[in-house]
């Protein structure tokens, strides 16, 4: 039981979940040493609620996109940098902060840097350092967290001591949910299990189209769902056609732009589902009406009149990787001594290895664990404490400009009017979804397939959905932005942003060249879109196939030392090379003699032909844009990419003579502060 005089304050902003559940494994972390605690997303609470008696305030927040704070903790960082607030309002609130990042990207941990510099000014104390996890660590964000997580707990066990005749609550011992759920009452008999949407052609059983009443959605369906590689290629990568509905208000509706992602909420599939059911042995109340508590889960949006198998179905993520905290909520929920001890040593801080071994490496899912330990059988109404909830899985959209009007406004025809009542005019756009479906062996024998890829595979034309459209900060588009030259860099579907911001330039003139440095596998399995490049205006593209034969290269170092590049690659009747060999579509020859490049290679893409090499045997050419003032878009995967695309762009500057040095480089390409010189936008996941 907490001390009355015992309180502290954990707040989050996440997106994916991981923030949220790190913030809940502090939450038990300060129940155990029997304080009150308070749990929420930040957008839950007012700055005045900081301000009540509060031991602490711990912050967990998560960098999403371009240094931008998650939705969840948007309106309270908003709030937060209101300039009327006096410099030292929060000089009685005692806080720490622990930032979620990923280094590959620029603005690594952005939104717990700005949040931590905006507390301190506005005289708020920092009584414990505070931490900053990167998912680029070989160990993951555990590396980090886990320590920082020991050195808190000491820190609270020091400052705030408990009594000498109490002592903190056992690891063994369980502590009360935080959520639940029960049957409706009154309810006299279930209702029958609904049958499957199942696709002919795939033959496969299908979640059912039931829309979630998530918020901030619109009404969409499902046009065309069409695989664009080859199917003996290793991936299957779709492009999926969506109308999606907006409704007029006050004479305007949302219009698309560049940019822009359009969310989609995954769903179960039955046979899983049933799978489940039977494991747990929730039979009996598996097709009753539930309601759930006073508290939810943030995210979660139940169907209406929901039973047990529909927030299954449509709610809780199963087919997730389990978390450390999955695995410790498992252990009080198994019999087997055995069992309970193996998963009560798999999350112990010194346990990382086996824990990853266990967990990530093979992707092992929450479903697969609970066949495993066979014993572990979590009573229903502990549904919403113990399981992930299914996100939002967001994609840029892939189209833009005229290519978005497919549908002219629509308005209830009188019949339908007069049965529902009147409503406001809905404009419709045609959007397309480009993605890369996640399909993957591991150690285990079943293949690995993402939730989310599994539902768009077999995702039946003529589905409707409720999507949701987010926007950040989208880059420069409209007349002004296409008088700019455009350098695009995109890897594999992260095309997708940058086909939209072509559609965008396209429709205006006059227009400014764009030159696409795209990077994929192989020219004849995945060079998205290369037949539509080869028909748009002011557009020059130069591929890099990573794994395609070619002739001799340099030998790659371990070391950034220039090498020098001899060898022309060979094109066919149909491409137009530059002066220095790399293909180019609709551009034109720079020079009539070719330099001898220089060319930067690492040991990890050894023999490799990636998108930072074209670019740096292509400086001449990069500058020439730089010098009329470009705008760069970078897209696709995270990780080594952006970072060695960044160091490639640097490079080219320096030897096309755009800038001195790469100190130079680096402030001029990517940290101006004028928008109407060198602007950088990037988009990578």
């Amino acid at each position: 039981m907490a001390l009355s005089n015992r309180r502290i304050l954990i707040l989050y902003g996440s997106e994916t979940g991981t923030a949220q559940d790190k913030a809940e494994e502090i939450d038990r972390m300060c129940q155990r040493l029997r304080f009150h605690t308070e749990l929420d997303a930040m957008d839950n609470v007012k700055l005045n609620d900081l301000l009540q008696d509060y031991d602490l305030v711990c912050f967990v927040v998560a960098t999403t996109g371009q240094g931008h704070f998650p939705n969840s903790s948007r309106k309270f960082w908003k709030n937060l940098r209101r300039a009327r607030l006096p410099p030292n309002c929060l000089e009685t609130v005692q806080f720490t902060t622990f930032g979620l990042g990923d280094s590959s990207y620029h603005k690594y941990n952005w939104a717990s840097r700005l949040l931590h510099a905006r507390l301190l000014r506005l005289g708020a104390n920092e009584v414990f350092a505070r931490g900053e996890a990167d998912e680029r660590h070989d160990d993951g964000i555990d590396s980090i967290y886990q320590p920082w997580l020991k050195d808190f707990k000491e820190f609270l066990i020091k400052s705030h001591p408990l009594p000498p005749s109490v002592q903190p609550i056992p690891e063994e011992e369980p502590l009360p949910p935080r959520y639940t759920l029960s049957l409706c009452l009154g309810e006299a008999k279930s209702r029958p299990a609904p049958e499957a949407a199942v696709d002919a052609e795939t033959a496969v059983d299908f979640p059912p189209p039931v829309l979630l009443p998530c918020p901030n959605n619109n009404d969409a369906v499902v046009i065309s769902n069409t695989r664009v590689t080859p199917s003996e290629h290793w991936q299957d990568v779709r492009l999926v056609e969506l109308d999606v509905s907006f409704p007029v208000v006050d004479g305007v509706a949302y219009e698309p732009l560049p940019g822009d992602r359009v969310v989609v909420y995954p769903k179960n599939y039955p046979s899983d589902v049933k799978k489940l059911i039977e494991l747990m042995e929730w039979d009996a109340v598996a097709d009753k009406e539930v309601f759930l508590g006073a508290k939810v889960p943030n995210g979660l949006y139940p169907p209406a009149k929901c039973t047990l198998r529909d927030l299954l179905t449509h709610n809780i993520d199963f087919m997730a990787v389990p978390s450390r905290s999955f695995l410790h909520k498992l252990a009080f929920h198994t019999t087997h001594e055995d069992q309970k001890e193996k998963l009560f040593e798999l999350v112990q801080p010194d346990a990382a290895q086996e824990f990853y071994d266990f967990t990530s490496r093979p992707r092992r899912t929450i479903l697969e664990v609970l066949a495993e330990f066979y014993s572990s059988k979590i009573p229903y109404e502990a549904i919403p404490d113990v399981f992930p909830i299914i996100r939002g899985r967001e994609f840029s959209i892939a189209n833009g400009g005229e290519t978005l009007k497919k549908a002219q406004p629509l308005k209830k025809d009188d019949a339908k009017e007069a049965a529902e009542g009147p409503a406001n005019d809905t404009v419709v756009c045609r959007i397309d979804v480009f993605a890369a479906l996640v399909e993957y062996r591991t150690i285990i024998r079943k293949p690995r397939v993402g939730l989310c890829s599994r539902y768009l595979k077999n995702l039946p034309v003529g589905t409707p959905l409720h999507v949701e459209m987010k926007r950040e900060t989208p880059p420069p588009t409209g007349s002004a932005a296409a008088n700019r030259p455009l350098i695009a860099i995109a890897t594999g579907t992260g095309v997708a942003p940058v086909r939209s911001l072509i559609h965008d330039r396209i429709q205006n003139s006059p227009r400014a060249e764009t030159l696409l440095f795209f990077g994929c596998r192989n020219k004849s399995a995945d060079f998205h879109f290369h037949e539509e490049w080869e028909t748009t205006p002011d557009l020059t593209v130069m591929p890099a196939f990573s794994r395609d034969p070619k002739q001799a290269e340099p030998e790659a170092k371990p070391k950034p030392e220039p090498e020098t590049e001899k060898d022309v690659p060979e094109t066919n009747p149909n491409e137009k090379p530059l002066a220095n060999g790399v293909l180019a579509i609709n551009g034109t020859e720079e020079s009539e003699t070719p330099t001898e490049p220089v060319v930067v290679t690492y040991s990890y893409d050894e023999g490799k032909n990636y998108v930072q090499h074209v670019i740096r045997r292509n400086a001449a050419k990069v500058c020439e844009l730089l010098k009329k003032n470009a705008i760069i878009c970078l897209c696709g995967n995270s990780g080594r990419m952006p970072k060695s695309v960044r160091e490639a762009l640097c490079d080219a500057a320096v030897s096309g003579g755009f800038c001195k040095d790469t100190v130079e480089a680096e402030k001029l390409l990517f940290d101006e502060k004028d928008p109407n010189k060198v602007f950088y936008w990037e988009e990578t996941w």
